[in-house]
């Protein structure tokens, strides 16, 4: 399980996620824990280790701990 701090339009919050989801699967989780539109865009962003993980990855997203990631829309 991986602690993600999830930042959004000033909003941070901190959702646990399993570090086997892909990609799609992951912003699928997050939208569904916030409530909240999928993103149009290309992806989620890493911010702190500056990575862009692709809306399309099939491989496990190989997020870590406190891992602050961003919304590409």
């Amino acid at each position: 399980m991986v602690d993600i701090t999830l930042c959004s339009s000033g909003l941070e919050v901190d959702i646990r996620v399993s570090t086997k989801l892909t990609t799609p699967e992951l912003i699928e989780t997050i939208c569904m824990t916030l409530a909240i539109e999928k993103p149009m865009g290309e992806g989620i962003y890493v911010v702190n280790r500056q990575y862009l993980l692709r809306m399309d990855g099939h491989n496990p997203s190989g997020l870590l701990d406190g891992d602050k990631i961003m919304f590409i829309v």
